[in-house]
């Protein structure tokens, strides 16, 4: 990474994402679906489980997912900043590699 073109391009790519996450969060987050999804995940977290300690319409995958860093994190706001950066990183960086490949020319 020694070009500075890169070196911008990585920057930005986690950059960009953590300040959009960041206005976004100051606002609140979507409680229908992240809050549920945090408190899904502090469920099984504490022992719980879902679909008898928690009513979801959603499938268990996310709540699994999301229980080990909300164990890393132990704050759900900063598990909701935590993956909005690493979501908004990952679409960065696909759109980036989509165009380097020759996507929409």
């Amino acid at each position: 990474m020694r070009d500075p073109r890169s070196l911008l391009t990585a920057l930005l790519v986690f950059l960009l994402p953590a300040v959009v996450e960041t206005l976004a969060a100051s606002q609140g987050f979507n409680l229908l679906d992240d809050g549920l999804w945090l408190l899904g995940a502090d469920v099984l977290r504490r022992g719980g489980v879902l679909y008898r300690d928690l009513f979801a319409i959603y499938g268990p995958a996310k709540f699994v997912l999301l229980t080990p860093l909300l164990a890393l994190t132990g704050n759900a706001v900063a598990l909701a900043l935590l993956k909005g950066v690493t979501v908004g990183a990952g679409s960065l960086l696909g759109f980036l590699a989509a165009r380097r490949g020759g996507a929409g020319r």
